[in-house]
């Protein structure tokens, strides 16, 4: 009697593959339990299934201090080197050892002593223990967790670490003694060989992150792309020259060329310029800034940024950009309104050397005369984003009058002051949602009556569900949907 072959020996490894990917791929939400739902049974199913789901089982591992699994998850990785080599994702929330970082004492409260239970010691030894064995890490978040000294050696130096993600918690301070950088002394920074991405964002009130530890991490030669907290880059100048005498041979010019400077909503920090400029200057190789925060009110400030003539973009409040946005070649803004920002909105728009080719702007109430506004200072636009708000009347059950509403001639007129605009939409929010079919049928009147003027206008959105292209062969408009889906009438 012959044994029938399994069907799984019949179709090629490769193919199977393709449809666990398909399955890793559509679960969303809770990444890792979805996960576990979907290829738990798959497998289980035999042992071509089981070598084949195993690395998307554990590609990326959540190590929540307080969850229920944690202990059954660190053992399971402790044991198989097989689930180790598959994690690239590595998060780890809320592990703390109960070692505080060095703060200055306060004279004014009590010295107490902090007793941390030896099963919390214990555990976090045997967390670091893991993570120290995993050796193809692509990316690390670390939620409001104290990363030890050697565990951020171990992770910098990974060959294959492109994006490193800290929320609160505490990293070591750099500054290990007189004379040395502690967890640099190996060269740390210098090994760290792929690393392009870097996030420190502040906690809230119980973190702390050495300010001398994110100014190394700024330094590692391959970083391109930063987010870091506002505060963090105050003492810019004092680590610079610190840093200075400690390495005298290393520059201290970085790599960076996109920056996101973040405000934490509890630290309630007003941007100042002259406290982040130093850092700025440092980035000769900058070419996309976003920064969070809004100058002071009745600031007075005399630019003093060296040209940064790599700088193309920028995101943030008008008054931002016009105090240091001088002598750099802006391309593209994309401006967060307020209702005083008048004076400095028209600022922002004429500080760049070049054509400004891209704008984008959001935050106030809808009005066409900004609209003409930005066609006459900047005729040479390409693309422009406006979103706004509809001033509504009605009530929850929908809206009955629109008192500044959309008026095609208002567009039509902006476009023959714009002859090289090929992008152009206006997302118009009403706090009472229109009727599908007045929005709809206030869409396609709209883009009737546009499309006879549109000159090289090759796309247009006027809601989040649609998008409107054109083709420049035939001048018929067709509708989409953003993910490139059809829609049924062409215009």
């Amino acid at each position: 009697m012959t044994i029938p072959r399994p069907l799984t020996s019949t179709v090629p490894p490769e193919l199977w593959l393709i449809i666990i990917d398909a399955l890793y791929n559509a679960t969303p939400g809770d990444r890792p339990k979805r996960v576990r739902e979907a290829l738990g049974p798959v497998r289980l199913t035999c042992r071509l299934f089981r070598d084949l789901a195993l690395p998307r089982l554990y590609q990326r591992v959540v190590l929540d201090a307080d969850s229920d699994h944690r202990d059954q998850l660190l053992a399971t990785l402790e044991e198989d080197h097989r689930k180790r080599k598959a994690v690239q994702e590595l998060v780890l929330r809320g592990w703390d050892d109960g070692k505080q970082p060095f703060l200055p004492p306060d004279p004014e409260e009590e010295e107490t002593e902090i007793v941390v239970p030896e099963d919390v010691v214990q555990r976090f030894g045997v967390m670091e223990q893991v993570v120290l064995k995993l050796s193809r890490l692509r990316s690390v978040e670390a939620w409001h967790s104290r990363i030890s000294e050697h565990v951020l050696q171990h992770v910098l130096k990974s060959k294959t670490l492109h994006h490193l993600w800290i929320y609160g918690g505490t990293l070591p301070s750099c500054l290990g003694g007189v004379g040395s950088w502690s967890w640099n002394s190996d060269g740390a920074l210098v090994k760290c060989q792929n690393l392009t991405r870097l996030e420190v964002i502040h906690g809230g009130s119980y973190s702390f992150l050495d300010p001398s530890a994110v100014f190394a991490l700024l330094h590692i030669p391959t970083i391109q792309a930063v987010t870091v907290e506002t505060a963090y880059v105050v003492a810019w100048p004092m680590l610079k020259y610190v840093w200075n005498r400690l390495n005298p041979a290393e520059k201290t010019a970085t790599s960076i060329t996109s920056v996101h400077l973040y405000s934490h909503p509890e630290l309630d920090f007003t941007f100042n310029p002259n406290t982040v400029l130093p850092f700025l200057a440092d980035c000769p190789d900058l070419q996309d800034l976003q920064v969070d925060a809004d100058l002071p009110d009745n600031m007075h400030f005399t630019p003093s940024l060296p040209s940064l003539n790599k700088l193309s973009g920028f995101t943030g409040s008008p008054r931002v950009a016009s105090c240091i946005l001088h002598g750099a070649p802006i391309e593209r803004l994309n401006l967060i309104l307020t209702p005083d920002d008048d004076p400095a909105f028209l600022n922002a728009l004429r500080v760049g050397t070049v054509p400004l080719l891209s704008l984008s702007l959001s935050g106030v109430e809808w009005d066409p005369r900004l609209l003409a506004l930005v066609a006459a200072e900047c005729p040479q636009l390409r693309a422009l984003r406006f979103e706004a708000d509809l001033i509504t009347e009605g009530d929850e059950a929908g809206c009955t009058a629109i008192r500044n509403p959309l008026f095609s001639a208002d567009v039509v007129d902006v476009l023959h002051f714009l002859p090289e605009l090929e992008t152009l939409s206006l997302l118009l929010e009403c706090r009472v949602r229109l009727p599908y079919h007045r929005a709809e049928k206030w869409e396609r009147q709209l883009v009737t009556s546009i499309s006879a003027d549109s000159g090289g206008l090759t796309q247009m959105q006027l809601s989040r569900d649609w998008i409107w292209e054109r083709d420049l062969g035939t001048g018929l408009w067709t509708r989409t949907t953003p993910d490139g889906l059809q829609g049924s009438w062409p215009w």
